[in-house]
């Protein structure tokens, strides 16, 4: 069973330590700047920024979900197609490629969403993981928790 949890978008100050062990998989949207993603990336699991640039920019451009694995744990969503957020379809494509890239490769107990509002339609996105986690119960052996930010 995956149980899901919001949780204050503070929060990661204590799980450091196991972002960087590898036990929590964290997903962002594909923007450059003072974004999770860029935190994540550059300031815990020590990418080089050029190699974040690199993947944001794929992942806009061909509107499919990115990942920075294996060099760290992260899941990059879309986050717009011609200056529009995208529709609930082509959300739901992305984050389930999450949940199989989980399964399939990256093996963490958490999947933890931490989505900028002005990118995403959160109430959306919560609803499509609350979808999936119906798809996917019978389906996952490895995920158990899924956070996402309030």
């Amino acid at each position: 069973m995956i149980k899901l949890e919001t949780v204050n978008p503070k929060y990661p100050k204590d799980i450091i330590a196991d972002v960087k062990l590898g036990n929590i998989h964290i997903v962002c949207m594909a923007q450059n700047g003072l974004t999770y993603l860029n935190v994540y990336a550059e300031l815990y699991y020590k990418l080089e920024k050029q190699l974040v640039n690199t993947c944001v920019k794929e992942t806009n451009s061909k509107l499919e979900t990115g990942t920075l694995y294996p060099k760290a744990n992260i899941s990059i969503l879309p986050k717009n197609v011609e200056n529009r957020k995208l529709t609930k379809k082509e959300l739901k494509e992305s984050i389930k490629d999450v949940f199989k890239a989980n399964e399939l490769c990256i093996g963490a107990e958490i999947i933890y969403f931490t989505l900028e509002r002005s990118y995403i339609n959160k109430a959306l996105a919560l609803e499509i993981i609350k979808e999936l986690i119906i798809e996917f119960k019978n389906e996952s052996q490895i995920v158990k928790t899924i956070w996402i930010d309030k």
